[in-house]
């Protein structure tokens, strides 16, 4: 049987785990965070959370109405080009496919 690549060792467990920590933690802020716009006390009131939905892209630009299409169009273009440079990486490679399951996953 063929092992895998050391790269895809480090690269493939390290971008399902950061995907499923930023799903989970969106999860978990929804469930318990109450309604949006509602601070949180963490430590009374010196340290609150509160539950805020983006209603632009990223960091809150305005996308207007084509806007998230091309967003979305970018993101895939993005998502290919990391994909093609991770083919490109040595066999041997160690951080560069971990930073990469980092990018892709969400980090």
């Amino acid at each position: 049987m063929k092992s895998m690549a050391p790269k895809a060792v480090r690269f493939w467990p390290i971008m399902t785990l950061t995907f499923l920590a930023d799903l989970a933690t969106k999860l978990l802020a929804v469930a318990f965070l109450g309604p949006p716009g509602s601070p949180q006390p963490v430590l009374g009131d010196l340290l609150r959370i509160t539950l805020i939905y983006n209603a632009g892209g990223a960091m809150g630009i305005e996308t207007g109405p084509t806007g998230l299409n091309l967003l979305i169009v970018l993101s895939c273009g993005l998502i290919a080009g990391l994909g093609c440079y991770y083919r490109s990486l040595p066999r041997g490679s160690s951080f560069r496919p971990v930073a990469l399951g980092l990018l892709v996953g969400g980090a």
